[in-house]
């Protein structure tokens, strides 16, 4: 079979008595794994599936959707993923499925003297599912597409490497089932050792499509990379990796570096004019004291001599203007992070918030008429927005995650930003994290999750809607060593 780059050793294996037609496809990279299998299922004592799987040491985590595409007979199939000992008939395992019923199931096999054990889980509509391996533990998640995920288990199987991957049991020796797998992700993720702002891991650059949240990496590397923003037309994504920045053209294989001269440590807060000529740039400058040195610079789009914007350090930029005149960012004055704007050909800047919290993140709604943000003066980091002036600050998210970089999408009917996990301080925004892309509407209603992902920082911190508003660019990471 074809090895697509997602999941360069993926290969299909037959557990048990299963049927020599059995077999699987991948679509694109291998986003999506079409299996065909027969086989009775996870049983009691012994296992019979068709199994597309791969096997690691490392600590991973695998996610995906799936929908049945067909059966023979009356059979009622099952499918899911799994993490196994091995690939014999017996082996111990931890297995999340879901029948053509839509009933979803866990099953595991901790011990080789005990008979295996099924939990029958509650209903969850178009389910995604989420499991994870951490030095031979593994924690299982699920949930409806569109709502948080919800542990539904925890196992030591005191088991490593592992087999992990998708599989399919038809119910039956012979009659056939099939089910496609989408959205599937590998994650390889960072050491035990890692050390944040020192040691990073490998990027995809991934593309999402908002009507119909399907998923697709367009470019992986084992450089860390950050923050698309996708040109006014349409054709390249610009990020970050390394302290230099990138365009990268769709359709490309190559991402092709942007000069900015002397500013050669710009940070993942970096974004394009309204009219598309110019790129706002924070560049680390070595002159300054650590911790302090973020500037705000422009550059031309194509790249030249940066020209520097804010005089005071650190600045993060976050936003243009619609009218392209101000630039929004947020800064740290006096041991406070609050936000700021300025004149785009420099001058004064103008604060904008001003208490004891972490403000961040701003920028314009695309009619000019609010600044939207994130702040975590009431607990939790969450949306706020706030009028061009100031006035009129306003949470917009109540929820129990803590929300990052909300950016409107260019029809000004929907608004995306980053959610961590509740555990996460407030104050932070760390890599290599189990993160969520949610949206909602600008009154704060309609608000869904609509992506699962290993990211965090760098994932999405700046402006990132595709110009006609279908899709959305974003980072994740994973340790593409494997």
């Amino acid at each position: 079979m074809t090895k697509p780059h997602l999941h360069a050793q993926l290969e299909g294996f037959r557990i048990g008595n299963v049927s020599d037609k059995a077999c699987c496809g991948f679509e694109g990279s291998g986003e999506a794994i079409t299996i065909t299998g027969s086989g009775r299922g996870l049983l009691a004592e012994v296992d019979d599936f068709f199994f597309v799987c791969q096997k690691s040491a490392k600590n991973v985590i695998l996610s995906c959707q799936m929908d049945w595409l067909g059966r023979e007979g009356s059979i009622v199939p099952r499918g899911g993923i799994i993490f196994r000992e091995n690939l014999s008939s017996h082996g111990r395992y931890v297995a999340l499925s879901q029948d053509a019923t839509n009933r979803l199931f866990l099953s595991f096999r901790q011990s080789l003297q005990a008979p295996a054990e099924e939990i029958l889980l509650d209903t969850f509509d178009h389910p995604v599912f989420w499991m994870e391996k951490r030095n031979g533990k593994v924690q299982v998640k699920v949930g409806s597409m569109g709502k948080p995920l919800k542990l539904v288990g925890e196992f030591d199987l005191g088991i490593d490497p592992l087999y992990y991957g998708q599989f399919v049991a038809s119910g039956s020796d012979e009659q056939m089932a099939t089910a496609r797998f989408f959205n599937v992700r590998t994650y390889f993720t960072a050491p035990e050792n890692f050390v944040p702002y020192r040691d990073y891991i490998g990027s995809q650059l991934e593309i999402l499509d908002i009507s119909t949240g399907v998923r697709h990496v367009i470019y992986r590397t084992k450089d860390p990379i950050e923050a698309p923003n996708w040109t006014p037309d349409g054709k390249a994504l610009i990020f970050n990796s390394r302290g230099l920045l990138f365009r990268f053209e769709l359709g490309q294989t190559t991402p092709q570096p942007i000069p900015t001269d002397f500013a050669t440590s710009n940070n993942n807060d970096h974004g394009i004019s309204p009219d598309g000529q110019w790129l706002a740039i924070s560049h680390h400058d070595a002159q300054l004291p650590a911790g302090a040195n973020s500037v705000i610079y422009i550059v031309p789009i194509a790249g030249g001599i940066p020209r520097r914007i804010t005089t005071l350090a650190p600045s993060y930029w976050h936003g243009w203007s619609p009218d392209g005149k101000w630039l929004v960012y947020t800064a740290k004055r006096n041991n406070r992070w609050n936000i700021y704007k300025i004149p785009v050909n420099g001058g004064d800047e103008i604060q904008l918030t001003d208490n004891e919290s972490l403000n961040d993140g701003p920028e314009f709604s695309p009619d000019g008429k609010f600044i939207w943000f994130n702040s975590n003066r009431t607990g939790r980091m969450q949306i706020w927005r706030m009028k061009p002036d100031g006035s009129e600050q306003t949470q917009m998210t109540h929820d129990e995650f803590n929300n990052w970089f909300p950016h409107p999408s260019p029809d000004g009917k929907w608004v995306i930003f980053l959610s961590y996990l509740p555990d996460v301080n407030p104050w932070d925004h760390p890599y290599y994290r189990e993160v969520m892309l949610q949206i909602m509407r600008p009154d704060g209603s309609d608000k869904r999750i609509i992506a699962y992902l290993y990211g965090g920082q760098g994932t999405i911190n700046v402006p990132s809607w595709s110009p006609d508003g279908q899709r959305v660019a974003f980072v994740s990471h994973t340790d593409i060593s494997e």
